[in-house]
């Protein structure tokens, strides 16, 4: 009975908070950083944005997006956790977002498994000095769910973005043809599992109009399970005012 008075007041499917958790991949510099602002600008309200590279500087050719996001450059995965208990905190100016776009979770993979193979914790269960083994994988992949975690009790609307993984000859010998985001599979699992849309910008038939998909198919990882937002192949200008629609 304590633990049934620590729960909050009992709320029905309907009324639940809607809570964008997107995830959107593709090639470098396809327009993953200006879709992901579009859609800030279409939610409404300021943004916490973490940045790998400089992609973000795309953002000050639309200045009612630039001038609503904070930018942090990427540290670990403790970094965000915290950004995130200071906005669930109250803590400015934190507190006064309404969005977290992780730019890129594909590079900060990569570079908190740097950052472990760095520490020679497993030297003696690597091929090489410099190359991960399974030890590192496990340890980040771990750290991202603590990191996911954190972010899915919040009540912000996250935004992540991540560079394209092709299969390998490994993922063919496993039958996995799929393109997908580019990360371990386990760290990639993490936030899959916790994001209700995936989706996938290309350029139709190398043409100038950049499309997402979020159909799931054999050649391709995406989904959507945002009502507003059918299982297919839309131009990214739609997209915005799509999500803005199911928010509202």
């Amino acid at each position: 009975m304590k633990l049934l008075d620590k729960m909050p007041p009992p709320q029905t499917v309907q009324e639940q908070l809607r809570l964008l958790r997107g995830l959107l991949y593709g090639d470098f510099g396809i327009g993953k950083t200006t879709l992901a602002g579009q859609i800030i600008k279409a939610i409404g309200g300021k943004a916490m944005m973490v940045t790998t590279d400089s992609a973000w500087t795309v953002l000050q050719n639309d200045p009612e997006v630039a001038d609503n996001i904070y930018r942090w450059a990427f540290d670990s995965f403790a970094q965000i956790r915290l950004m995130v208990e200071a906005h669930e905190e109250g803590i400015e100016p934190y507190a006064s977002c309404r969005t977290l776009l992780w730019d890129t979770l594909s590079t900060s993979v990569d570079t908190m498994l740097r950052q472990t193979v760095a520490n020679k914790k497993f030297l003696n269960q690597q091929v090489d000095p410099e190359l991960e083994g399974y030890p590192h994988y496990r340890l980040v992949a771990n750290a991202l769910k603590e990191t996911v975690n954190t972010i899915k009790k919040s009540d912000l609307h996250v935004i992540y973005t991540a560079h394209m993984r092709e299969p390998n000859d490994n993922d063919k010998a496993k039958k996995r043809f799929a393109i997908r985001p580019n990360a371990p599979e386990a760290s990639f699992n993490v936030v899959a599992q916790e994001a209700n849309l995936i989706g996938w910008l290309s350029r139709e038939n190398r043409g100038k109009e950049i499309q997402i998909q979020f159909e799931p198919t054999i050649q391709e990882t995406a989904k959507s399970q945002i009502p507003t937002i059918q299982q297919t192949t839309y131009p990214v200008t739609q997209v915005p005012e799509l999500i803005k629609k199911w928010i509202q």
